[in-house]
């Protein structure tokens, strides 16, 4: 049962969503009178009300929040102290933290937020932002990190070198993990409304995507060279992005401050900047 748990939460099909984003919790939470995506922890922001019946289809929601919640309670510790201990010490990391003004000289180098304007310029974000107020961890949001060190990380992931996780652990990041329902579902999850929040280019019309215990698993190879069969991808709400793609190789992150996720200007970046690493990768083959 752990195991399946476990599972779920991490391949988003456990049936949990994310507020904000979904309009049935948006009308739940507007009944209760409660303002959506926010609460100092994981359980006051994220105890509502399943969309659907665990593993009976996908939906990007707060499965990898609750999922370090489960650290937490297994190891008696903070996801923080967790994380330093197992992933940031190993790896030599130094600025990774979800409370950077908890440490020395990092705070003030946190990126102003910028929003897209309907006029299509960038103006400050002045508003309350994921983790306001926060006094816990969300394990699905909010981790701060250079983007050098982050490179380091996924380094350790391509190379599947031990430091981390065994190899075998390592595999099943870029293994699909979802049913043929999940994966009909989650098709149609990035074809909808939702799927245009995605950070990066994704072209569900054209090729198969999975879903794996570390991200977005390519199925099949894009047709103008780009991820490989097996390559593996995620983001972030203000349009970060990354991708492993062992076949070929290399991890690129890639990072900016703006949002909302899924900006298209962005998203014509960071296209342009897979392309060119893979040219560059292609040179050196």
């Amino acid at each position: 049962m752990t195991c399946l748990l476990s599972r779920a939460l991490l391949t988003h099909t456990a049936g949990t969503a994310y507020d904000a984003g979904h309009p049935l919790l948006l009308k739940y939470q507007s009944h209760l009178n409660l303002t959506p995506n926010t609460g100092p922890d994981v359980i006051s922001r994220f105890s509502y009300p399943l969309i659907f019946q665990p593993g009976t289809a996908w939906c990007y929601g707060s499965g990898i929040d609750w999922a370090g919640l489960v650290i937490e309670r297994l190891t008696k510790s903070t996801l923080e102290e967790y994380m330093k201990a197992h992933i940031w010490e190993p790896l030599g990391l130094k600025t990774m933290t979800f409370f950077p003004s908890r440490k020395e000289g990092l705070e003030e180098r946190v990126p102003v937020l910028s929003v897209r304007g309907s006029d299509g310029k960038l103006y400050p974000f002045k508003e309350p932002f994921l983790n306001t107020g926060a006094t816990g961890c969300f394990g699905g949001s909010g981790g701060y990190s250079t983007l050098g060190e982050y490179r380091i990380f996924l380094l350790s992931l391509l190379r599947n070198d031990s430091t981390l996780l065994p190899p075998s652990s390592i595999d099943l990041l870029f293994t699909p993990q979802l049913t043929p329902p999940q994966a009909a579902s989650f098709k149609a999850f990035l074809l909808g409304p939702m799927g245009a929040f995605f950070i990066g280019e994704f072209l569900p019309e054209k090729h198969v995507h999975d879903f794996g215990f570390g991200g977005v698993v390519f199925v099949e190879a894009y047709s103008d060279g780009r991820r490989k069969a097996g390559a593996l991808s995620w983001g972030g709400v203000a349009n970060t992005f990354w991708m492993i793609d062992r076949e070929a190789g290399l991890a690129v992150t890639f990072g900016t401050q703006v949002i909302p996720p899924g900006d298209k200007g962005v998203q014509g970046v960071i296209t342009g900047v897979e392309k060119e690493v893979y040219k560059m990768v292609e040179g050196v083959a």
